[in-house]
């Protein structure tokens, strides 16, 4: 029975390995960049931008079988747009400032209906309210007739939409709720300092309640803990964390974990650190004096995964390094001392491993892969220092993958996507030929809409920024390739083996990684022919210069 089931195994091992080589083949045999993103509609056809990408990052929602953005022509300025999917039924919603732009943004969607901040040219910037047609657009609430930035829909607590929005002419920010007809401000004695969620680290939801950081006009610089149900006598302060001191404990950097939210707090004793609540006075506490004395160990960028919550924190002077923490003082320690997070949004979970973005010295930002214990570059999109990753925090996880903009000296930033392996983690399209991008903002956001993913880009000055779209189904996972300029032999080899490359490749990056994606070595091409060695083991080489990569399988028996 035993020899069976080696033969067996031997058996299966074999045919994974085919089915490797196979994937490998139909991956790296592909010629060019992968042509599936295409321009959606030149919504403005004079050479400026259509949907500009800071507008669309902040200002899209989806509410029924449309998406809903804030577009731009010639004649209506940046107004209310909508689309279904198709280009014939992409138009204007309403010209809501006949005289100029009306900057819709900040879209949320409640109650079956989408409300978002616009100027109407008249009124300044105050929050609407849309059904989806012309004549159901319309202005929903005025805190302050001239108000110069618009209000801020945050969360949905009790049936209550919770927003923030200007209430004088210096610009004061007050709290509010409103049930979709009526609006009521939840207290008027928060001082004008207060922003109240225009950032969503800025708060924390716990149980059908909004917790935030706050302050009153009686101590406009003592900012503590609140908490609001969505009304007025469910408002109100829990806990002066840094009770008697002239300034505010500043709560921040809200994240949930085991029906508890995490924060960064300040007090006098112990500087800016890790604190929990469960909801109440009494269960608000600090997790742990991370960096012993005053100055605080600035823990932020937090995320959860796998019961844990990552976060960047510094427990000596100099920069802050990734730690772990369970919730308890004991379990929250140094996770790696090499790598900070740089943001808490953008990660992919593989379920025994994870894909995050974060900082190194030598590398910059890139994309890493843990197991929870072991960390490991996934792979230097930009060789060097220079940051691959752009804006992680605006990268979206979609069906398993995470799109971002990915940047190399040869492409500049394009739009990317990464499954968490080396093979799938690859340029889109270099739509704007060159160095220098067509996502040339860091304000670039990937919307799932039906079966395609939207996104804005530029593929030239003379078009400007407009909308994009694939269909990810139907992604290729094809790069550049340059396998007529490299060969391994030989392969399968015993252990040595040797690597020829053209003079075109010398000072080429190479990078050998297992079946796991874990990378074992890497070095640099410096003449035609380089000798290595390796252990038994399936293996795959790559080869990137000028930002171009390719690979080949490499089987050592």
């Amino acid at each position: 029975m035993t020899h069976l089931w080696t033969i067996t195994s031997k058996i299966f091992k074999m045919k994974k390995l085919i089915l490797f080589a196979t994937m490998l083949f139909v991956l790296f045999h592909t010629k060019g960049h992968t042509q599936i993103p295409q321009l959606f509609k030149d919504i403005t056809t004079i050479g400026i931008s259509g949907v500009p990408n800071y507008q669309f990052s902040h200002a899209h929602a989806i509410l029924g079988d449309k998406i809903y953005f804030a577009g731009q022509t010639a004649n209506h300025k940046l107004q209310l747009w909508s689309t279904d999917g198709t280009v014939s039924n992409t138009n204007l919603v309403k010209e809501i400032n006949p005289n100029g732009d009306a900057q819709p943004s900040c879209f949320f969607i409640f109650n079956n209906n989408l409300y978002f901040g616009a100027d109407d040219g008249v009124n300044g910037f105050q929050l609407w309210k849309s059904d989806g047609t012309a004549a159901g657009t319309n202005l929903f609430a005025t805190t302050f007739a001239g108000a110069v930035s618009p209000p801020f829909p945050i969360a949905i607590i009790n049936n209550k939409l919770i927003f923030s929005a200007i209430i004088d002419s210096g610009g004061s920010r007050q709290l509010f709720s409103t049930d979709g007809t009526t609006f009521q401000i939840l207290n008027p004695n928060f001082a004008a300092s207060n922003q109240f969620g225009d950032l969503d680290y800025e708060y924390g939801i716990l149980n059908d309640k909004m917790y935030f950081s706050a302050s009153l006009t009686s101590s406009i610089l003592d900012s503590e803990l609140w908490v609001t149900d969505g009304t007025v006598a469910g408002t109100y302060m829990l806990k002066d964390i840094n009770s008697g001191a002239t300034f505010g404990s500043a709560p921040q950097g809200f994240c949930k974990l085991n029906n508890k939210l995490y924060f960064t707090a300040v007090t006098a004793s112990y500087g800016d650190e890790l604190w929990e609540t469960d909801g109440t006075s009494g269960g608000t506490i600090l997790v742990k004096d991370i960096r012993t004395g005053t100055a605080g160990s600035g823990a932020a960028r937090k995320f959860v995964w796998n019961n844990k919550l990552y976060f960047n924190a510094s427990n000596v002077a100099g920069p802050a390094k990734m730690f772990v923490s369970d919730g308890t003082a004991a379990g929250t320690t140094i996770f790696d001392a090499n790598l900070s997070i740089m943001v808490g949004k953008a990660f992919l979970d593989k379920g025994s491993s994870m894909v995050f973005a974060a900082f190194n010295a030598t590398t910059g930002n890139e994309w890493y892969l843990t197991d929870g214990t072991t960390t490991t570059l996934l792979t230097d999109i930009y060789t060097g220092t220079q940051h691959g990753i752009w804006d992680a925090n605006l990268s979206s996880v979609i069906n398993n993958k995470i799109y971002f903009t990915g940047n190399t000296a040869a492409t500049g930033p394009e739009p990317w996507v990464t499954d968490g392996t080396v093979t799938g983690t690859y340029m889109l399209k270099d739509i704007r030929s060159g160095s220098v991008g067509s996502l040339t903002g860091t304000k670039n956001k990937f919307v799932l809409f039906g079966s395609n993913i939207y996104f804005t880009a530029s593929s030239s000055n003379s078009v400007g920024e407009e909308l994009w779209y694939f269909n990810p189904s139907v992604l290729s996972t094809s790069k550049v390739s340059r396998d007529d300029n490299f060969k391994i032999y030989p392969n399968p080899s015993s252990g040595n083996f040797n690597i020829e490359i053209d003079e075109n490749l010398m000072g080429a990056k190479a990078s050998i990684y297992n079946l796991l994606g874990q990378k074992i070595k890497d070095f640099k091409l410096n003449s035609t022919t380089t000798n290595q060695f390796l252990s038994k083991g399936n293996y795959l080489l790559e080869i990137e210069k000028e930002g171009i990569k390719t690979s080949k399988k490499l089987i050592v028996n």
